[in-house]
Protein backbone atom coordinates (compact mmCIF):
# COMPACT_ATOMS: atom_id res chain seq x y z
CA UNK A 1 0.00 0.00 0.00
CA UNK A 2 1.46 3.33 -1.10
CA UNK A 3 1.57 6.32 1.20
CA UNK A 4 -1.50 8.08 -0.24
CA UNK A 5 -3.60 5.02 -1.12
CA UNK A 6 -5.55 5.54 2.08
CA UNK A 7 -7.01 8.79 0.68
CA UNK A 8 -8.11 7.34 -2.64
CA UNK A 9 -11.78 6.57 -2.98
CA UNK A 10 -12.60 2.95 -3.38
CA UNK A 11 -14.69 2.05 -6.38
CA UNK A 12 -18.09 0.67 -5.44
CA UNK A 13 -18.52 -2.99 -6.17
CA UNK A 14 -20.69 -5.94 -5.34
CA UNK A 15 -18.26 -6.67 -2.52
CA UNK A 16 -19.36 -3.53 -0.65
CA UNK A 17 -22.36 -5.52 0.55
CA UNK A 18 -25.09 -3.55 -1.23
CA UNK A 19 -26.12 -5.01 -4.60
CA UNK A 20 -27.69 -2.82 -7.28
CA UNK A 21 -31.03 -4.56 -6.71
CA UNK A 22 -30.99 -3.37 -3.10
CA UNK A 23 -30.40 0.21 -4.25
CA UNK A 24 -33.34 -0.11 -6.66
CA UNK A 25 -35.51 -1.41 -3.83
CA UNK A 26 -34.40 1.42 -1.52
CA UNK A 27 -35.27 4.02 -4.16
CA UNK A 28 -38.68 2.50 -4.94
CA UNK A 29 -39.85 1.98 -1.39
CA UNK A 30 -38.01 4.53 0.76
CA UNK A 31 -36.36 7.39 -1.15
CA UNK A 32 -39.05 8.15 -3.76
CA UNK A 33 -42.08 7.95 -1.45
CA UNK A 34 -40.41 10.42 0.88
CA UNK A 35 -39.91 12.86 -2.00
CA UNK A 36 -43.42 12.33 -3.35
CA UNK A 37 -45.06 13.17 -0.05
CA UNK A 38 -42.73 15.89 1.22
CA UNK A 39 -41.14 17.53 -1.84
CA UNK A 40 -43.38 16.78 -4.81
CA UNK A 41 -42.76 20.11 -6.58
CA UNK A 42 -39.00 19.62 -6.34
CA UNK A 43 -39.32 16.03 -7.58
CA UNK A 44 -41.38 17.07 -10.61
CA UNK A 45 -39.06 19.97 -11.43
CA UNK A 46 -35.98 17.78 -11.16
CA UNK A 47 -37.40 14.93 -13.24
CA UNK A 48 -38.89 17.10 -15.98
CA UNK A 49 -36.09 19.66 -16.31
CA UNK A 50 -33.05 17.43 -15.69
CA UNK A 51 -34.14 13.83 -16.35
CA UNK A 52 -30.60 12.55 -17.07
CA UNK A 53 -29.35 13.86 -13.72
CA UNK A 54 -32.44 13.00 -11.67
CA UNK A 55 -32.09 9.22 -12.04
CA UNK A 56 -28.49 9.11 -10.79
CA UNK A 57 -29.43 11.59 -8.03
CA UNK A 58 -31.86 9.12 -6.48
CA UNK A 59 -29.35 6.28 -6.82
CA UNK A 60 -26.76 8.37 -4.96
CA UNK A 61 -29.35 9.14 -2.27
CA UNK A 62 -29.95 5.40 -1.79
CA UNK A 63 -26.22 4.70 -1.56
CA UNK A 64 -25.73 7.51 0.95
CA UNK A 65 -28.55 6.12 3.07
CA UNK A 66 -26.58 2.86 3.31
CA UNK A 67 -23.27 4.72 3.74
CA UNK A 68 -21.70 3.15 0.66
CA UNK A 69 -19.84 4.70 -2.24
CA UNK A 70 -21.94 5.10 -5.42
CA UNK A 71 -20.76 3.62 -8.70
CA UNK A 72 -20.93 6.10 -11.58
CA UNK A 73 -21.73 3.45 -14.19
CA UNK A 74 -24.52 2.00 -12.06
CA UNK A 75 -25.95 5.49 -11.49
CA UNK A 76 -26.27 6.03 -15.25
CA UNK A 77 -28.67 3.07 -15.45
CA UNK A 78 -31.41 4.99 -13.61
CA UNK A 79 -33.31 7.37 -15.90
CA UNK A 80 -36.56 9.31 -15.78
CA UNK A 81 -39.19 9.36 -18.50
CA UNK A 82 -42.31 11.49 -18.70
CA UNK A 83 -45.42 11.52 -20.81
CA UNK A 84 -49.15 11.97 -20.73
CA UNK A 85 -52.33 9.93 -20.89
CA UNK A 86 -54.56 12.08 -23.01
CA UNK A 87 -54.81 15.77 -22.27
CA UNK A 88 -55.47 15.62 -18.55
CA UNK A 89 -53.08 13.10 -16.99
CA UNK A 90 -49.29 13.28 -16.95
CA UNK A 91 -46.86 10.74 -15.55
CA UNK A 92 -43.25 10.37 -14.47
CA UNK A 93 -41.54 7.00 -14.67
CA UNK A 94 -38.18 5.97 -13.22
CA UNK A 95 -36.48 3.28 -15.28
CA UNK A 96 -34.43 0.92 -13.12
CA UNK A 97 -31.56 -1.29 -14.32
CA UNK A 98 -32.74 -4.70 -15.45
CA UNK A 99 -31.94 -7.11 -12.62
CA UNK A 100 -30.38 -10.48 -13.36
CA UNK A 101 -32.80 -13.36 -13.66
CA UNK A 102 -33.45 -15.34 -10.49
CA UNK A 103 -34.54 -18.93 -10.95
CA UNK A 104 -35.98 -20.36 -7.76
CA UNK A 105 -37.88 -23.17 -9.50
CA UNK A 106 -35.73 -25.95 -8.05
CA UNK A 107 -35.03 -24.22 -4.73
CA UNK A 108 -36.39 -25.46 -1.43
CA UNK A 109 -37.76 -22.41 0.45
CA UNK A 110 -36.94 -23.91 3.86
CA UNK A 111 -33.30 -24.54 2.98
CA UNK A 112 -33.02 -21.05 1.46
CA UNK A 113 -34.15 -19.51 4.75
CA UNK A 114 -31.77 -21.67 6.75
CA UNK A 115 -28.75 -20.98 4.55
CA UNK A 116 -28.36 -17.40 5.74
CA UNK A 117 -27.80 -16.14 2.19
CA UNK A 118 -29.60 -12.90 1.50
CA UNK A 119 -31.33 -12.45 -1.82
CA UNK A 120 -32.79 -9.13 -2.92
CA UNK A 121 -35.49 -9.23 -5.55
CA UNK A 122 -35.56 -5.88 -7.30
CA UNK A 123 -38.83 -4.00 -7.86
CA UNK A 124 -40.42 -5.24 -11.05
CA UNK A 125 -43.63 -4.22 -12.72
CA UNK A 126 -45.15 -6.34 -15.46
CA UNK A 127 -45.81 -5.14 -18.95
CA UNK A 128 -47.34 -6.96 -21.91
CA UNK A 129 -43.95 -8.08 -23.23
CA UNK A 130 -43.20 -10.09 -20.07
CA UNK A 131 -46.55 -11.85 -19.69
CA UNK A 132 -46.77 -15.09 -21.68
CA UNK A 133 -49.64 -15.28 -24.15
CA UNK A 134 -50.30 -11.54 -24.48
Amino acid sequence: MALFDFFRKKKASAQDGVPLEQSSYDIAYFILPQYVFSQLDRLIDQCVNTPTAAGPFFYVMARQARETEPDIEAAKQFSWHSGSFGETHKYLLLEYPVPPAVDMGEADPISMLGSGNKMVLAPHFWDDSTVPGT
